[in-house]
């Protein structure tokens, strides 16, 4: 009644579409979003939410994967001197394939202001935290998760392709840093699913590339590249326990964690998961050691 919409918190770049989903504006396009992939559940962070989604002209052909694209939503940290599209269009043309291709990056506004921590602690604060700006990128692809591998086989198959991709990306100079059960994925490729149920192969693609820095960088001991990144419990020890400059062995022994890790978490294909003495479905983050 006494203050608009975006004032209260409510982001009203984002509108709810008739027939379920949500309209969202990304640069001059504007798509619905099918299915809710992701969303961060901590209060400090980037906040990520990722969205499958399909142009607004689509919309007839929203059964055609082909059309699908991901929408993702970030607050980023400003301090990094590149963004995750930098990197994403960097290896692009270094001819790395099974990785998101770039549609549209944009920065959300609102009244011509860009939305920033800044702007809304500006008033409130001296210092506020960090500065985080908004921002959305739509990738023309998107991945299956990892863990819904079919067979052992396919798992296994799929992690050596990673392993290679992330093997290409370290040769044309460029470290993921994140490596985890979330980013890394399966996919049919750029033109989705083969009619044919036989050729159904899924293989390696990974994602998420916000903590990634060219190698070159992290050896100058750049301040603005943070050197401790990653996902627990995926993160390597060194890592975690040193203040180690990051090279490609700890992203290597991220990849034996997330192994691991679905070894344990994961009774069989499907995302079946393992259970606790309770019945419960097993959560490793959730453990007590003793109980």
């Amino acid at each position: 009644m006494f203050c608009e919409d975006h004032d209260i918190g409510y982001d009203t770049t984002i509108k709810k579409a008739e027939g379920g989903g949500f309209n969202i504006k990304v640069g001059t396009q504007t798509y619905r979003t099918l299915k809710l992939l992701f969303q961060a559940g901590i209060i400090r962070g980037r906040g990520t939410v990722v969205w499958r989604a399909i142009n607004i002209g689509d919309l007839g052909h929203k059964e055609d994967e082909s059309k699908w694209v991901t929408i993702k939503d970030v607050w980023a940290d400003t301090s990094p001197p590149y963004t995750e599209d930098h990197y994403l269009k960097y290896a692009e043309k270094a001819g790395i394939d099974d990785i998101p291709e770039i549609m549209c990056v944009d920065e959300v506004k609102f009244g011509g202001r860009v939305d920033t921590t800044d702007a809304h602690f500006r008033d409130t604060l001296s210092s506020g935290p960090e500065n985080r700006i908004h921002r959305r990128q739509v990738t023309k692809s998107f991945g299956i998760k990892i863990t819904e591998f079919r067979n052992k086989k396919e798992l296994l198959q799929v992690l050596i392709q990673l392993i290679q991709i992330h093997e290409r990306l370290v040769t044309a100079g460029l470290l993921h840093r994140d490596i985890s059960v979330q980013n890394l994925m399966m996919w049919y490729g750029p033109n989705g699913p083969p009619t044919d149920r036989q050729e159904r192969v899924r293989r390696g693609f990974l994602i998420d590339f916000d903590y990634a820095a060219f190698i070159k960088d992290l050896a100058k001991e750049t301040s603005s590249i943070a050197h401790r990144t990653g996902t627990t419990p995926f993160m390597a020890v060194a890592i975690m326990t040193t203040d180690v400059t990051p090279n490609a062995s700890h992203d290597l022994e991220s990849f034996f964690w997330v192994l691991f890790f679905i070894a344990m978490e994961y009774d069989g294909p499907e995302s079946i998961r393992q259970k606790d003495h309770k019945g419960n479905p097993w959560d490793i983050y959730q453990t007590v050691i003793g109980e």
